[in-house]
């Protein structure tokens, strides 16, 4: 996979999904010890999901502005 600064939006979303997914799981690990650890670590993951949606959505909007490109082509056909 490729570093982030390199990666298209999708593949950064699916690093910060990919993220979320393990400090979702850390978090369960601290669920019957600190309750500030817990918190923050779901928190966290949360933040991953969110992060992980946005780039998500700039990938989509990125291949209906190429998709439209192709449509306009094949139109003028």
């Amino acid at each position: 996979m490729a570093d982030w600064a390199t990666a298209r939006p999708t593949e950064r979303a699916k690093m910060m999904f990919d993220a979320a997914k393990v400090t979702s799981n850390m978090a369960r690990q601290f669920a019957d010890g600190s309750e500030d650890m817990y918190k923050t670590m779901v928190a966290d993951a949360l933040n991953g999901i969110a992060q992980g949606l946005c780039e998500m959505a700039t990938g989509m909007r990125a291949t209906y502005m190429l998709l439209e490109k192709i449509n306009n082509k094949l139109d003028r056909r």
